[in-house]
């Protein structure tokens, strides 16, 4: 499943990447407690959208599958000793045991994860593909 999904994580990975250099650059990321709601709808964020356009076509299974590579990249917690195509079946059956959310709140779980781009290609390079 997750080599079917390269194309899209090459997608999400552009947006992420030029979403935090933009935000190194501005020195400015998500809401803080210091801003208003009215700072979020004035100042709404870009890549949202551009995301959106990406991943809501997906099924909830292939959703699930991006977010497992992206937690394989982020924790790093595998066996090595599995093929690749076992290990993402490990951490996805893990990640699908703490139970599963609509389709837009798994989006947005993923899509606020900094440096998303950096975690989907760790993720990847894990299971052998490097992107």
């Amino acid at each position: 499943m997750y080599r079917d999904l390269i194309n899209v994580a090459k997608e999400v990975i552009l947006i992420a990447d030029e979403k935090a250099r933009e935000v190194t650059k501005t020195n400015k990321g998500t809401v803080s407690a210091g801003e208003g709601i009215f700072d979020v709808i004035f100042n709404p964020n870009p890549y949202r959208q551009r995301f959106l356009n990406v991943l809501e076509d997906l099924e909830i299974e292939q959703i699930l599958a991006l977010q497992t590579i992206m937690y394989l990249g982020r924790d790093k917690e595998y066996d090595p000793n599995l093929s690749p195509a076992e290990i993402f079946q490990s951490n996805y059956d893990s990640l699908v045991s703490l139970g599963v959310n609509k389709k837009s709140i798994e989006i947005n779980q993923m899509i606020e994860k900094v440096p998303l781009g950096d975690y989907l290609r760790e993720g990847y390079h894990i299971l052998g593909i490097d992107i």
